[in-house]
Parts: structure tokens; sequence; C-alpha cells
């Protein structure tokens, strides 16, 4: 057992603190827009010190470093936008500087070869787009989740055209991408292109406070998408919007496109939306159209709403046809799926919803085996001429109908899951594979469901279709779906019926099948990835291409990250990036492997974790400190050779995951610390001096001791703890810091030395959950609180943003205005403290002693007063170099702001694009620095080298060159 007793230094009343000058003024770029030396730089000797000095012409930021010959900086001076509030060691209010060097490196250390050494002062940072990585257009976005109430996602949507073929997938962020008919990857139409955002119809734009630019602004809980058809675009069902796509159902023809899950969106195939179809006069149609969905007394107890996941235009694209209204109930006690026995129409450029057009679209409505009846209306394609074609799956038969809704004619062919039409042939293509419905059944337990052969048939024309093959369809073996439909999205949307996919491509000859064999169930694989296959006159298919091929060349891996969590770190001595991506779902968030990535050459190699970990950091010399819930092993690396802590204790079995298949490993000496929640653990990060600052939270339930019992002691307790939050014993850590009225109880961060001693604790008192901390080379820490910002009294429009905040050791807190369990002082009068400087939901901060704050950086769900007051895995990481500049993701502005030491804004990086602008040579460029982004929560930095940024909305990252304006280098010779 180890028990830590240290006096707390009285922390001084201090008033509250606003950032430098007024709040109007935060958000402003300080740093003039002129970066020229008005005096060379000079450097003079004097024994081990060295002097620096020069001018600069305006105030701009400037950098300056002691590098060794191979470039690489041995010592960081300083760093920052000179002016009024310069930091350190900087003069304020002089375009003069001088500064001294002792002579020594970052860590303390006399450098002996100092005259092979420079002095290098750089004016004005100067980011340029470098290269995509971890940019792998044919991986699937929707990758099994595992773990109730988590689900299996649905098939990509896949729609083949004339200029390409289209697929469609989302999983919390959509993705709709055209690839040329050998699945090379040709362009990006949704996210919406960078030229053609401005002619997006009916999307909201905000006003930014920050520059008062006008942007298109994010919809869903999420901010995370701009459409409204589905789950992703939902602000009140946060499950709904992390765990659900943008649509189920897909149709393109002549420039259109439609999505539809719980209502119409309309799109136009060059990126924008629709213009000029209701009237030529008309700017175009809005993006949202009208609901799509069903009504349903699924449960006996609640409406639920159906949604179509087949769709299909008219020749001329005025008409749409919707069917395949899959739903989920409950018969003789068995969860069963079943479909609606109809086609609705509706005009795809009107405000009406659908109408009934062919059988029963309506929830119990009619079956039937008649001309114009169905049993299971599977699917529904259009001819040229108007024809309309519907798979009848019970009925096994493709009845055919002219565009006025006569019945024409029924096709004979076995169970047809999916009708396809030869756009230059006419051939029907009727594919096969089990569909599960109420009159699969049976009404004995004798009778099974029926499970359908995976086949593709090939008929010719409607006039006389005759067989002309058939085709074994090469589904993963054994998978049918019935597994999947006991999987239940979470909320009410279901997935079943949408495990496997196909297209016809009519436009490749000999024709082209897309097909997505499987969705990935326990463990996503290549066999559920797209593939394209030529079809023979006769025979077996010939494979073109697997897409599980490309991914594993260029990324190594088929899992995607749990709640998008894909979290960067940088090596600091080799500069290559190394990105976590959560692998565990629910409650214990944990990685145990990362992607190592080497920027100059873009190749990657998966990297092992000696066990599951939560978080990860890396030390100014490249070693690597690992974490779990409660214990940090620090390692060398890549050896994983364990350095062991001088203060820390032997450990058996670390691991973050609890699960079956959990990674453990025992350690020699792992640092004790403590969490109590199975959130995200806030973060940690060593400084350029071998410092590791960590924060964490108590344990959910801990009651502190009454106050009459307080004292000014902090108590650092190791014992046997029972984590309400989880619901099970943990090696536990009970830490008891200093109390105060408004303090709220939840976490806290400390500073520990390399050999694991403590060197502060508790250096941000009353803090909330935070969402990644920086640590300087003084000690002083920056984190991104979840608390919004509050600007002159009003809070900062989006409620989900948090807050930057620097606090030097002993000198600064946080206090709430709240009551509840987390306060456990309340403040007695906090209309005495004045305008609060923070909220988190309908409660107000007051933050003393910061040295700055910049609000408006960040997704912090947890702040939400809607939607169930958040409670979203999803978030975000903001990051600090070794200068002491903080990165912070301005995700709702598509930018990350940088700040030096004393919270001036030097500057933005990026804008809005999607994956095409990527550079000046790009399909899309943007101008300035290059850097289009479109969600991007995730930024790790190599200073003075490059900053990355995980573009999860994009689904890259992006890797961004630093450089500078103006630069000189002194050789550091004594001549």
């Amino acid at each position: 057992m180890r028990r830590v007793l240290l006096s707390w230094l009285a922390v001084l009343i201090l008033p509250t603190m606003s950032a430098t000058g007024d709040d109007d003024d935060e958000f402003r770029v300080k740093r003039a827009a002129v970066f020229e030396f008005a005096r060379e730089p000079a450097v003079e000797f004097a024994g081990d010190e060295v002097t620096i000095s020069f001018a600069a012409k305006a105030a701009c930021d400037v950098t300056v470093a002691v590098e060794d010959p191979a470039g690489n900086i041995v010592r960081h001076l300083a760093c920052g936008v000179l002016g009024p509030n310069a930091p350190e060691p900087f003069q304020k209010n002089s375009l003069e500087q001088t500064l001294t060097w002792d002579g020594k490196d970052d860590r303390g250390r006399y450098i002996d070869d100092r005259a092979r050494h420079v002095v290098r002062v750089s004016l004005g940072l100067k980011p340029a787009f470098e290269r995509n990585l971890l940019w792998e257009p044919r991986r699937r976005l929707g990758s099994w989740m595992g773990g109730t109430p988590f689900i299996n996602m649905p098939a990509p949507l896949i729609q083949a055209a004339e200029d390409g073929i289209y697929v469609f997938e989302g999983r919390g962020v959509d993705q709709l991408r055209v690839f040329d008919r050998d699945g090379e990857y040709v362009r990006t139409v949704y996210p919406f292109p960078a030229d053609r955002i401005a002619e997006v119809q009916g999307i909201d734009r905000q006003t930014y406070p920050q520059d008062s630019a006008t942007l298109p602004h994010k919809r869903g809980f999420l901010q995370s998408t701009f459409l409204s058809s589905g789950a992703t675009g939902q602000k009140d069902n946060r499950e709904h919007a992390m765990y659900g796509s943008g649509a189920t159902a897909m149709a393109v023809r002549d420039g259109r496109i439609a999505l539809t899950l719980n209502r119409l969106n309309r799109l136009a195939t060059d990126g924008s939306t629709v213009g000029r179809i209701a009237d030529p006069s008309d700017g175009g149609l809005p993006l949202t159209g009208p609901e799509v969905t069903v009504p349903a007394n699924l449960h006996h107890r609640i409406i639920e709403r159906i949604s179509p996941t087949r769709l299909a235009f008219s020749p001329d694209g005025e008409w749409l046809y919707l069917t395949s209204y899959q739903y989920r109930t409950h018969y003789d006690r068995r969860v069963v799926n079943d479909t609606l026995a109809g086609v609705a129409r509706m005009r795809f450029a009107g405000d009406e919803p659908p109408r009934p057009f062919l059988g029963s679209v309506e929830f119990g409505g009619e079956t039937g085996s008649a001309p114009g009846q169905f049993r299971h209306a599977s699917s529904v394609d259009v001819d040229d001429q108007g024809r309309i074609y519907v798979s009848d799956y019970m009925n096994d038969r493709i009845q055919v109908f002219s565009s006025d809704g006569e019945f024409l004619k029924a096709v004979p062919t076995f169970k047809p899951a999916l009708v396809r039409l030869h756009r230059k042939t006419g051939e029907i293509y009727a594919f096969s594979w089990t569909l599960h419905n109420y009159d699969g059944l049976g009404k004995t337990e004798e009778t099974r469901e029926i499970v359908v052969k995976p086949l593709l048939r090939r008929y010719g024309p409607v006039d006389d279709p005759e067989p002309r093959g058939t085709f074994v369809l090469p589904f993963q073996e054994g998978q049918t779906p019935w597994a999947h439909y006991r999987e239940t999205f979470h909320g009410g949307v279901q997935w079943g019926g949408l495990e496997f996919n196909a297209e016809l491509d009519s436009w490749s000859d000999p024709p082209r099948i897309w097909l997505v064999a499987g969705a990935p169930f326990r463990a996503p694989s290549a066999r559920e990835q797209v593939r394209i296959y030529e079809l023979p006159q006769e025979g077996e298919l010939r494979l073109v291409r697997d897409f599980a091929d490309d991914v594993k060349e260029s990324i190594g891996k088929f899992t995607l990250p749990q709640y998008w969590r894909q979290r960067l770190y940088v090596n600091p001595a080799t500069g290559k990036l190394y990105v976590a991506e959560q692998h565990t779902a629910a409650r214990e968030k944990a990685f145990r492997e990362v992607i190592e990535v080497d920027p100059v050459t873009g190749r990657t190699q998966v990297v092992q974790l000696p066990f599951d970990a939560e978080d990860i950091a890396f030390g100014p010399d490249g070693s690597i400190y690992v974490r779990e819930r409660t214990t940090i092993a620090h390692y060398e690396f890549p050896s994983w050779r364990e350095i062991p802590w001088d203060y820390g204790e032997e450990e058996r079995d670390v691991s973050c995951d609890s699960s079956q298949t959990r990674r453990t490993a025992n350690l020699l000496s792992g640092l004790p610390i403590y969490t109590g929640t199975g959130w995200h653990y806030g973060g940690m990060s060593a400084s350029v001096t071998g410092h590791l600052a960590v924060s964490c939270y108590v344990t959910k339930g801990d009651n502190p001791a009454p106050v009459a019992k307080r004292t000014d002691e902090v108590r650092l307790d190791r014992g046997n703890v029972r984590d309400a939050n989880l619901d099970k014993q943990i090696r536990g850590r009970v830490y008891t810091p200093r109390f105060f009225p408004g303090r709220t109880y939840f976490g806290e961060i400390h500073i520990f030395d390399e050999h694991g001693k403590t060197v502060h604790e508790d250096v941000a008192p009353g803090v909330t959950d935070i969402y990644g901390v920086g640590i300087d080379r003084d000690d002083s820490v920056t984190v991104l609180a979840s608390p919004t910002r509050m600007i002159d009294g009003t809070r900062y429009f989006n409620e989900m943003s948090g807050t930057l905040l620097k606090f030097r050791p002993g000198q600064g807190r946080m206090i709430s205005a709240a009551r509840n369990e987390h306060v456990t002082i309340p403040l007695t009068n906090p209309a005495a403290l004045g305008e609060p400087d923070i909220r988190k939901g309908t409660t107000n901060f007051w933050v003393q002693g910061v040295d700055w704050m910049y609000g408006g950086v960040g997704f912090c769900g947890k702040n939400s007063t809607y939607a169930m007051g958040g409670c979203s895995c999803w978030n975000t990481r903001f990051c600090m170099d070794y200068f002491g500049r903080s990165f912070a993701p301005e995700i709702d502005r598509y930018q990350v702001a940088v700040l030096d030491s004393a919270g001036n804004l030097i500057l933005r990086v990026g804008r809005y694009g999607n994956v095409d602008s990527a550079g000046p040579d790009s399909r899309v460029p943007l101008g300035g620095d290059e850097v289009g982004l479109f969600h991007a929560p995730y930024v790790a930095a190599h200073t003075d080298r490059r900053l990355f940024i995980a573009d999860i909305g994009n689904q890259r990252i992006a890797s961004v060159r630093l450089d500078y304006h103006a630069t000189r280098e002194s050789p550091l010779r004594n001549d």
C-alpha cells in the first residue's frame, strides 16, 4: 500500500480572470501579417551563455530554437506573438527582442559541441497541406459495433450510373463516393465539394463571432452531417446519431440522387443540390424533402416508423418509387422481420409525402398472390420506357407494371431479393438470398425458416424473359441474415434485410456486378468488403477486384474506431504518427494496437500494445507511457522493455478491458493512479522536460468525509474499490482533494517526474470532464474543459463546444453554482462573483487565477441540455507542442486554432472541404494552406515539423507541414 500525505498550499481567492483583453477580443487573430526582419538576428557569447537579438517589422509570431546539425530542435527557447501579451521570455510591447540561452538542452544538459549547432529565428507560422494519411476510400464505414445495445451496420448502398458507381455508407458520419467501373476512386459527392457548398440549398448557415464569417453549420446531435434524411441528422436521439446512417436507400439517375431513411434528401451528382427541376426559374430544390416513413404499431405500445430500403427513379426523374418497407415485430414469442406488401410513389421535386401506388403500403395491409398483390415487396427498378419491375419475394416472381400502375406481366423466379435491369439490353437480373419474414416462419414449430441459396438469375427483356444463365453468388459461407435480425438498432431503427447488397453495372462489357457479401458480424474481416465480379455468358463469376486487398495494402486492418475515436500521437524521437482506434464498446474505452504511420512515405504497420490501454503518451526521449484504468506503465519503444518507476508498485493482469478477450500484462513497477468512471479519462501528456501530467476522475458515487472532518490535506489511498458505474471490483485508488465552496468533486490533474514522484497535485482544482491535457516546461497545464465559453454574459452559441484553460500549479481553480452530488460545499452567493466565465448544460462556472481562456473548441456531448443530457461517447482532443503552442479543433468551423503559450491566437488551419480538397493540385484546390476539413476532432503535433488532423468526416488524416514565412539561422561559433 502506498499513502501520500501532502499539505496543500493555500489557494488565494483570486479575481475571476477572462482571456487577455476584452472577451470579444478572444477570438481575434493577434499576429500582424507582416513577416520581415527589421534587424537580422545576431548572437553574442559570454562563456556558456549566448545572447540572441533581432527585431521584427511588425508584431507577428516569432519562434526561436537551437538546432543540431541534423536540424533537430535541442532547445525550444521561445515562441509567441509579439506585442502587449507576448509570452515569456519575450519582452512585452517591443519589436526589439533579446533572449539569453544558457547553453543547455531541454533536459538541462550542457551541449558540448555547441559550435556545430545553430540558432534559428523564424517569423510567421506557415502551415501547408502535405498529404492524406490512412485514406482508403474502399474501406467500409459500417463496421461491427459489438455488444448491446450496439448493432451490425447495413451494407453499403450501391447504384450504377453512366458516369460511375455511386457508393453510400454511414455510421455517425456519411460518405457518398463515386468509383469508376474498375473500382478506382473518382470523387466525393457528399460531403459536398468546397466549390459546390455555396450552391447547396436548405442547409443551416451560422455567422460566427470569431470573425463574422457565415459558414455552413452541420446538424444532428453530433454535429457531424448536413443530411436530414436519416439517423445521423437527428438532434434529440444521441444513440441514433452515434450509431446510425444517413440513409437506408438510394437511387441515382440522370444527375439526380435520392437518399431516404426518415425523409427524402435531394442531391445532384455534381455535389450540390438539384436545381431547376420544378421550375426553370427556380434556384434549386432544397436538400430536405418530405417524410417517407409509414407508421406501425410494432410492439403494441408505441407507434414506430417504417422506412423504405429500395428506391427507383422514373426515366424523366419526376417520380420516385419506394418499396421494401421492412420492420421488426414479435410473432409466437419470437422476434421476426417482415416487409410491407406494396410500392409507394412520390414526386421527387414535390412537397407531398409518398402515396400508395402498387399493392398495400400500410402496416397490417392486405397481402396476396393475385396480379398486383404482393407478399414481401423486396425491391423495385424502372426501365427506360417507364415500366416498373417489383420483386415479389414470397410469391417467387417479378411483377411488371406500366407507368400508370397497370399490371403487365409476371416473370417467375425463385425468391427474388433484388431485381435489376440492364440499361442497354433490357435484360432482367434477379438476385436471390435469404430475406426473413412472417410468411417464411410458417405456422407450426416443425416449419423452419426458408434459407435461400444465393444465386443470380439472368433473363431476357420483358417482352421475351427467357432464362439466360444462373450464377452462384459468393456470399460468406454459412451466413444467412437470420442472426442479424436479432441485432436491434437501439431505439427503433432496424437494419434487417440489409446485410447483403448487389448492383448491376450495365455500362461494362461484359456486365459486372458489385457485391457486398455480408454485414460485419462478431469481427469485421475481408469477407464483408465490396467486390467486383464480371459476368461471363456462362460459367462462374470472375473476380475483377476485391476492395479488401486495397484495405490490406494501404491500412492493414478492417476495423474502424468505435465512436470514431481516432486519437493521434507523435513520437518526438522519430516523427512517426501513431493512430489509436478504440476497439471496445460500452463503458470501457480501450485499444490494444496502434497504426504506425511514416508521414514521409505514408507507409503503415500495425503495432500491438502490451495490454489493452485507455491512453498513451510519448516522452521526449521516445519512450512510451501506456495507461489503463488505475496504472501507468513506462516502456522503451519499440522494444517494449519495461522502465520501472522508482515510486511504482508491482501489478498483475493490467488491462483496461474486462472482456474475456482482454489483453493483460504484468508490471514490475506501475505508477498507481485512479479513476472511477467508464468515460474517457481526460488525457495525459509528457513535457519537453520529461514531466508527466495525468488527468484522473474520482469514483462515481464516492461520498467525501463530512465537512467538519475535512482538512487541507490531500490523500491518495490504494485499496479495493467497488466501481458503482461498472458494478465490479477494481484495483482502486481513492483521492481526497482539498475542498472549498463551489468545488466540483470530479476531476483532478497531477504531475509526476520521470521517476514517478509527485511534483504537483490537483493542478486545476474543480475541473470537470476534460478533453486533453498539455504540459509545458514550467509545469503549467492547459486543458480543454467541457464547459462552454461565456462571452460578455452570453454563452457561445454552440453548447457542445468546450473551453481551453491554462493553469499554473497552485494558482487557479474553478468554482460552480451547481447543487448536486459533485459539489459538496455549495456556493452561498454566486451572484456576487459577477458574470460566469463558462457554462456546462445549465450550470455556471467561474474560473479564478487562470492564465487565459479560449472558447468555441472541440465537441463535448455531455454539455447537452437536450437528448437526455447528452452522454455522448464521441469526443475530441487538443494537443500542445514543445513550444507551448496549443492546437485546438474548432470542429464546427472546419478549422484548428493555434494559440501561443500566452493565449494569443496565432492563426487557424484549414477551411471547409471534402477529401477532394487536398493541396493545390487536387480536384478542388482551396488556396491558402489548402487544408480542407469536414469533421476533425483529433490532432497531434510534431513541433515545427507537422500537424496531424484526424478528419473523420472525410475518412482521412491530414498531414500539414509547419513552416515559416521567414527564417534565419545563426551558427553558434565564436569565431
